[in-house]
């Protein structure tokens, strides 16, 4: 097996799935998209996609009213119960808002990852069969992600009214696991301030 060649179909047919899915969100979507993330099962043996809107995190939440920042955490310092209810309140936001499984809009169009997935299927045994540990085999869909997303950021396809000026990229699985892979692919795709955000979650919640 040429782990390159491999490497480089899987490429391909990701990015064509995803350039198929930004055009279906073009045409369907009526919010405007914060987030749109990759979401493959464990170990990678299949892809799908998840998006989220703001409209959508509001609806889901009766305080979307409300404003938590760093000058209000230093007015409630001398009132401890009161700090307590907002940095749970604020951690809960951003919670929802960065992970992907509680959003409402998770393995969208599956039928655009058909390909990919049963390319997936065919050859994935044979990493194993090649004699390639685990951590060579989840690269390999690293770098593919990686590359996948320079290309749309390359190509101008989130420069469009439905998305958001700065979106949400990467990658992530429904049972929240591989957090240094997510944080990994996250450093090379998206901006500084996502980035922070989404590693200091990922944080919050290994505590």
């Amino acid at each position: 097996m040429n782990i390159s060649n491999v490497q480089r179909v899987i490429t391909e047919l990701l990015l064509d799935a995803c350039k198929k899915c930004v055009s279906h969100l073009k045409q369907e979507m009526k919010d405007k998209i914060y987030a749109f993330v990759l979401y493959p099962s464990s170990g990678f043996r299949d892809f799908g996609l998840a998006i989220s809107t703001k409209e959508s995190l509001k609806k889901s939440d009766g305080n979307e009213g409300l404003v938590f920042d760093e000058d209000l955490f230093k007015s409630l310092q001398n009132h401890p119960d009161l700090l307590a209810m907002a940095q749970n309140y604020s951690t809960s936001k951003d919670y929802f808002e960065l992970t992907a499984s509680e959003w409402d809009n998770v393995s969208i169009y599956p039928e655009l990852f058909e390909s990919l997935n049963d390319y997936i299927y065919k050859h994935y045994d044979r990493f194993y069969e090649e004699g390639l540990e685990p951590q060579q085999i989840s690269d390999v869909f690293k770098n593919a992600i990686i590359s996948v997303f320079k290309s749309i950021e390359k190509a101008g396809l989130f420069n469009d009214n439905i998305f958001e000026r700065d979106v949400l990229k990467g990658v992530q699985f429904s049972d929240l696991s591989n957090p240094e892979l997510i944080k990994s692919v996250s450093a090379q795709v998206n901006s500084s301030a996502w980035h922070k955000k989404l590693s200091n979650n990922i944080e919050k919640m290994a505590k």
